[in-house]
């Protein structure tokens, strides 16, 4: 564009007060952002009994805008004190793998005394073994994870679609553990625990 042509547009009136307004808007989004960012983070650190609350049968109040799911769609849905000892169940003798863990682990532990069901497994996870066999990446989200190995998103946030990538992207990552001489379940373990990631506690 020629040079003189530039230095009209952005001398123009009506330019610089389009710019004034993007730039405003861009603090008040960001602002926004940081508020529900720092909000969500405040919630899980002193009010996570909040995070599980229900809005109808088995539907979580913070869930809705991820998941999709709303009241209506699981009210015949089994409840929680009959759900979870089935899955108990079925996971008996097994590894959990999930990724990032930890989250999901902190809701089981928070229906422990309702439902008397422990889940005391060993659990393998996919963002501590991202970190770990791909340190230099800036991302370990589950999509982020997925693109780099290959994994193809099936929908994300319904359980069913995030299980199975995770789990492939599980397999995924087994030779990418196995080049770093990591071979067995109690050398992986001992190995995510010292990534940067394993400190995250909800």
């Amino acid at each position: 564009m020629d040079a003189d042509l530039v230095t009209r547009i952005a001398g123009h009136p009506k330019y610089q007060e389009l710019k004034a307004k993007r730039t405003a808007f861009g603090w008040w989004l960001t602002l926004a952002m940081m508020v529900a960012y720092f909000g969500f983070i405040l919630l899980v650190a002193f009010n996570k009994p909040f995070l599980s609350q229900r809005l109808g049968e088995g539907v979580m109040t913070m869930g809705i805008p991820i998941h999709g799911i709303r009241p209506e769609m699981v009210a015949d849905a089994p409840t929680i004190d009959r759900i979870l000892p089935a899955f108990h169940a079925f996971a008996a003798d097994t590894v959990l793998v999930a990724h990032n863990a930890a989250f999901d682990m902190r809701f089981l532990q928070l229906q422990e005394q309702a439902t008397g069901v422990v889940f005391e497994q060993p659990v393998l996870d996919t963002l501590l073994l991202s970190a770990l066999v791909h340190p230099q990446q800036d991302s370990h989200g589950l999509e982020a994870i997925a693109e780099r190995l290959g994994v193809a998103m099936l929908g994300r946030h319904p359980a069913l679609g995030d299980a199975i990538v995770t789990a492939e992207i599980f397999l995924k990552l087994l030779p990418l553990l196995a080049e770093r001489g990591i071979l067995t379940l109690g050398q992986a373990r001992q190995a995510a625990q010292k990534t940067y990631y394993a400190r995250i506690s909800y």
